[in-house]
């Protein structure tokens, strides 16, 4: 068991390294891409769904939406300054 979790871990720093990546850089970047679409889906859906009437379950439930709009928008972000470094950049540079 120990020789296949050495294994997986070999095999697992090969491919973020750029050894696999390289070849499919986009499979990951559009598999990120539809989760967000997914995510922004259900944040759109759920935007104004009920919070609980009590007073302290109802200022969580406000923080918690108010804090995952955020995070998702940080998600966002990132995505788009990694797509254009991986995407953008070099196409502009070879042009």
């Amino acid at each position: 068991m120990p020789l296949l979790i050495y294994a997986a871990s070999w095999w697992l720093a090969g491919l973020f390294t750029g050894a696999l990546l390289g070849q499919w850089a986009t499979r990951p970047a559009w598999l990120a891409g539809i989760m967000l679409l997914a995510s922004s889906a259900l944040q759109w859906r759920m935007r104004f769904a009920p919070c609980p009437l009590d007073p302290a379950l109802r200022t969580a439930c406000l923080r918690t939406r108010k804090t995952s709009a955020r995070l998702f928008g940080l998600s966002v972000l990132i995505y788009l300054v990694g797509g254009g470094f991986a995407f953008v950049l070099p196409w502009l540079m070879s042009a």
